[in-house]
């Protein structure tokens, strides 16, 4: 509200009572009336300050403008990275696990050290009847008596050997081999007959019953020159019938391929 009072300014006497000449110009009562308040209506400068627009400021000719790149967190790479290692470790000790145990149990040694046999019968027989295999347990122990069963055989090599047998006659071992009954001779003269059958029970044996035939022969007939053994009785007797399982012969035959049961010999010259 506009102030009221009025002030009077009156000029100083002399001690005549004269007024001053050069004193303050009287002047008559004015009346000074105070000008209200303005009183603004916009908001207070920092909310003008928030909504203004942002100063655009603008690049010389020819210059490009400043561009930021925004780098992300290593912290967030190295948060994915760990479970992707940890993940990829997890499968790679698997897989190794699994391959040792797989090749451990291809490479574990066989229970039985029995070496597996064929079952192919002796070709040496007397007629064109030949004899059926059979399947004998090659873990079952070998047979000293009866006609069934495995009996033991010694020849087992890959190349001949001499052996010495009775009444000290040289045998020359083929093992793996059959010298059929009818077969062509190894010298080319005429066909191989069997003098005689037998049942043993190991390849020496056989090569005994041969040493025996021939001091019991007589005179001008044909002594034992050779033998072929087959250690399967159950093929040979029983199923075959051939009537033994060691066969002396009047010759040493060409090598045919035989079973692993199987062995020639022939009285070395």
């Amino acid at each position: 509200m506009a102030d009221s009072r009025t002030f009077t300014h009156r000029p100083a006497l002399d001690s005549r009572g004269l007024q001053d000449s050069f004193g303050p110009e009287v002047t008559p009562y004015q009346r000074i009336e105070q000008q209200p308040f303005e009183v603004y209506s916009e908001p207070p400068c920092f909310d003008r300050i928030a909504k203004e627009a942002p100063e655009v400021v603008q690049h010389p000719a020819g210059e490009p403008p400043l561009t930021t790149t925004r780098q992300p967190p290593r912290r967030k790479v190295l948060l994915f990275a760990i479970p992707a290692v940890l993940v990829i470790l997890g499968v790679a000790l698997g897989l190794g696990l699994g391959l040792g145990l797989k090749r451990g149990g291809a490479t574990a040694p066989p229970t039985s050290s029995a070496s597996p046999t064929s079952h192919i019968p002796s070709r040496s027989q007397s007629s064109s009847t030949s004899a059926s295999p059979t399947s004998a347990a090659p873990s079952a122990p070998v047979v000293t008596s009866g006609t069934h069963g495995l009996a033991a055989n010694s020849c087992t090599f890959q190349t001949p050997r001499t052996h010495l047998a009775s009444q000290d006659t040289r045998f020359t071992q083929y093992c793996f081999t059959d010298w059929p009954n009818g077969s062509e001779a190894a010298d080319g003269k005429g066909r191989v007959r069997d003098l005689r059958r037998a049942t043993v029970y190991t390849f020496e044996a056989c090569m005994d019953e041969c040493v025996a035939y021939n001091r019991g022969v007589a005179r001008g007939a044909p002594t034992c020159q050779a033998v072929t053994y087959n250690s399967n009785l159950t093929s040979i007797i029983e199923e075959g019938r051939q009537g033994g399982n060691c066969f002396l012969k009047n010759k040493k035959a060409v090598n045919i391929q035989g079973s692993a049961e199987s062995a020639s010999a022939a009285i070395a010259l």
